[in-house]
């Protein structure tokens, strides 16, 4: 559904990080991490993969080099040509619970939050979800973190932990948005996910492998009755997409752990191949991290995080093509639902002149295609946060999305004739 759009980002990808190798080979000084000048090469399947390692004694190894790693894709071993540390700008989605069970941390988090977040690297982006009952963006991604600590001052807490549409939500904003840095999902909370939500624990977790993101969660030790239940599994989302659960102890020990924490995901490593094994749409490539056999056992005399796969192809959307759906207007919640003819596809033209998106389905060897007009003054809120009228070109090749639309009638050109006028659009990606 968005292959297009990923083979695209990778493609600016490869060459950003083939110039960023070139350029800290150059500037690095001594002891530096290795970063060996590559040639760039447009179109292939760059992947990266971020991983920390300790030793027996739980200590971070900080000074391996490129030949101390193993990588295998799908049981194929893969030659690492990039190798960096804390030298790639991060691209943050915080994720905050601001349910009532922890309500206590409030102020200790406001108050470590401009310390902790001043932390980061001038050009590593941060953005703040919120999430009670329901889920909320207050800021999208931005290099100015005094805006998230300010926030961090005027929340209030209440309500249920909707966990499930928080990281959900947050995974799918990183892959809208595609931002060009190492992408991490940052979740503070207790974990005790009260409200069920709208997507599995397995589907949290292809959808942050889909945004080339990867979870870790300071787990607040939150005010719930013994033994409540989760509608989500953090521990196994994090394990799966190759970060980690960091637990906070007391109030006390919060500011430095939240600290320790930020430190941990700035200093992985990123360890950058172009795949051999070809692309299987909708299908997870599955890989498998390890150390030289000079390091010993994984598990025994090392311990590692990285995540088990990837996704080189977004998987295939299933219900495309027309429909006649429910809807609830946006404008009106009170209101009731009707229903109205919406079509889902790939974005394959558009035209702005003529205000018209063109869609594809392909399902098997049929491929089904629409054509609509955009309603004239349709506004949309942008990645950038700033509301605006939206121009169909704005719409990437290979996007999918799913239109809802009235037939009508009318004249262009002097003659009579029927068209699809669009008044809502879902992105989906």
């Amino acid at each position: 559904m968005r292959e297009n759009r990923h083979h695209q980002t990778r493609s600016i990808f490869a060459v950003l990080i083939a110039l960023t190798a070139r350029y800290l080979l150059i500037c690095a000084p001594s002891g530096a991490q290795e970063v060996k000048p590559q040639p760039i090469r447009v179109g292939v399947n760059l992947v990266q993969v971020d991983t920390t390692v300790w030793d027996q004694t739980g200590q971070v190894m900080g000074d391996l080099k490129m030949e101390d790693f193993v990588l295998h894709e799908e049981g194929i071993e893969q030659k690492i040509e990039i190798l960096s540390r804390d030298q790639l700008p991060l691209s943050v989605a915080l994720v905050l619970d601001i349910s009532l069970s922890i309500e206590p941390f409030f102020k200790i988090l406001h108050d470590t939050a401009a310390t902790t977040l001043a932390t980061f690297k001038p050009e590593d982006e941060v953005a703040l979800f919120t999430f009670s009952t329901t889920v909320d963006f207050p800021v999208l991604l931005t290099t100015d973190k005094t805006k998230i600590a300010k926030k961090f001052g005027s929340l209030t807490a209440g309500g249920g932990t909707n966990l499930s549409d928080a990281l959900f939500e947050s995974a799918k904003y990183l892959m809208t948005v595609a931002p060009k840095g190492r992408r991490v999902i940052v979740l503070i909370s207790d974990d005790v996910g009260t409200v069920p939500g709208h997507h599995l624990t397995h589907e949290i977790v292809d959808e942050i492998l889909e945004a080339d993101a990867t979870l870790y969660n300071l787990q607040i030790p939150g005010d719930n009755p013994q033994g409540r239940g989760s509608y989500v599994d953090v521990y196994d989302v994090a394990e799966r997409t190759g970060g980690e659960v960091v637990e906070v102890q007391t109030k006390d020990s919060l500011a430095a752990t939240f600290s320790d924490l930020i430190e941990r995901v700035k200093t992985r490593y990123t360890l950058g191949y172009y795949s051999s094994v070809p692309c299987a749409r909708s299908k997870e490539h599955k890989l498998e991290v390890s150390l030289a056999p000079s390091f010993g056992t994984k598990g025994e005399d090392y311990r590692m995080l990285a995540r088990r796969g990837y996704y080189c192809s977004p998987k295939t959307q299933e219900g495309g093509g027309y429909r006649r759906v429910k809807v609830i207007p946006q404008a009106r919640r009170g209101a009731s639902e009707y229903e109205m003819d919406s079509w889902a596809g790939e974005v394959a033209k558009t035209d702005d002149e003529a205000r018209t998106i063109t869609l594809t389905f392909t399902k098997g060897n049929k491929t089904d295609t629409f054509t609509g007009v955009l309603k004239k003054g349709f506004r949309v809120r942008m990645s950038t946060g700033v509301t605006e009228e939206l121009k169909p070109s704005q719409l990437a090749p290979g996007r999918w999305i799913t239109v809802f639309y009235t037939q009508k009638s009318g004249t262009i050109d002097g003659k009579k004739t029927t068209y699809n006028e669009i008044s809502r659009i879902d992105f989906l990606n």
